[in-house]
């Protein structure tokens, strides 16, 4: 910002140089210099100008990057735990996964709220950062889909949960992982589901990857069988 008031405040002067000596006449010697000095100067503040423009843009797609990365991060952290999986994933492996989504699959209430919570940051950052995301094609499109977990149904975490919300989840994280994997040079085809291994959609293990990533809990659960 104070950049660019520094080339707008000289590109100013430069103009008003030239306009002084189109007044002087550039024929006189006064007039002939400043009209070779205002010249001179904005020609510097173009150049500076085009340089700070793409110093800004890389800038941005550096940090639309980062977010990207960041979302996907929070993609990969969703499905594990719902659909299980290896602890850290490809996006080849976590498309396999999202494609794997059945509409019987049941969404304990952490792993929704883990949605949930992705959805929302992901709304965030469209509305904080969108000069960022915009620099980068496809990255807006990617992230747009994944604001719609934040408003999942109360009922989605129940053994009989719309069908067809489970299955608009699974087609928003597959839609969104492929953009993102696209954006940032990831392998955007899928390995089948049934090939991964580790995969168990269950309650129980949605619980298991739950307090895994939470060990406190499980220390506090330890503690009370202990006290018992």
């Amino acid at each position: 910002m104070i950049r660019a008031a520094v080339v707008t405040v000289f590109l100013v002067i430069a103009v008003t140089i030239v306009t002084v000596a189109m007044l002087l006449g550039t024929d006189t010697p006064l007039g002939g210099f400043l009209a070779n000095l205002g010249t001179e100067i904005f020609g510097i503040v173009i150049t500076v100008a085009v340089v700070e423009y793409f110093f800004e843009r890389r800038r941005l797609q550096d940090r639309a990057r980062e977010i990207a990365w960041s979302i996907l991060h929070g993609i990969e952290q969703g499905i594990w735990m719902w659909q299980g999986g290896p602890r850290r994933m490809g996006t080849d492996q976590l498309l396999g996964l999202a494609v794997s989504i059945d509409s019987s699959d049941e969404l304990a209430p952490y792993t929704q709220s883990q949605l949930q919570s992705l959805g929302d940051r992901t709304s965030q950052i469209l509305q904080r950062q969108r000069a960022a995301i915009r620099s980068v094609g496809g990255l807006e499109e990617a992230l747009n889909d994944l604001t719609s977990l934040k408003s999942l149904g109360e009922d989605a975490g129940r053994a009989d949960a719309s069908r067809t919300e489970i299955r608009m989840i699974a087609e928003i994280l597959e839609s969104s992982t492929t953009g993102l994997a696209r954006v940032l040079g990831q392998p955007d085809q899928r390995i089948p589901g049934a090939l991964i291994r580790y995969r168990d959609p269950s309650l129980e293990a949605q619980e298991r990857r739950h307090l895994e990533t939470r060990p406190h809990l499980v220390a506090e659960a330890r503690l009370a069988e202990g006290i018992q």
